[in-house]
């Protein structure tokens, strides 16, 4: 399968960066600046969370996205235990958000830490699990 080859490809060019510059400048946004080796440590601890949550192959997981930093470690870290990324704006509508939730049949949406405002943040209020990793099904 492609996309198996591919998510394989970008690991190995992550762990090998991760080995050949780990103190080096990975990722820098306004607020966040991290080495490979910290990028790879989120990357690992959100894949972590999601495993222990049994998440399963193929699986749509919500990103609640911003561009930050964070939202590419959660895609990482799902494309590596074989779920499928479903991105939804930190602030879209609640119609939009039950629009994703109901066609995807996701039954997780990962909020790398984010407070949540908004439809996102309401349908989050009853979720249970890791502030990051919240269960809403």
């Amino acid at each position: 399968m492609i996309l198996d080859s591919t998510v394989d490809r970008i690991s190995q060019y992550l762990d090998a960066a991760l080995d050949k510059f780990p103190d080096r400048t990975a990722i820098r946004s306004r607020d966040v600046t991290w080495t490979y080796r910290q990028f790879g440590s989120v990357i690992d601890e959100n894949e972590r969370l999601l495993i222990e949550q049994g998440v399963e192959v193929d699986e749509p997981i919500i990103v609640a996205v911003s561009n930050e930093p964070c939202d590419l470690s959660a895609y990482l870290a799902i494309w590596r235990v074989g779920g499928v990324v479903v991105p939804v704006h930190i602030k879209a509508a609640e119609r939009t958000v039950d629009y994703i939730m109901e066609i995807t049949g996701a039954r997780y949406v990962f909020t790398s830490g984010k407070t949540l405002d908004g439809a996102l943040g309401r349908r989050l209020s009853v979720g249970v699990g890791d502030e990051r990793l919240k269960k809403v099904k």
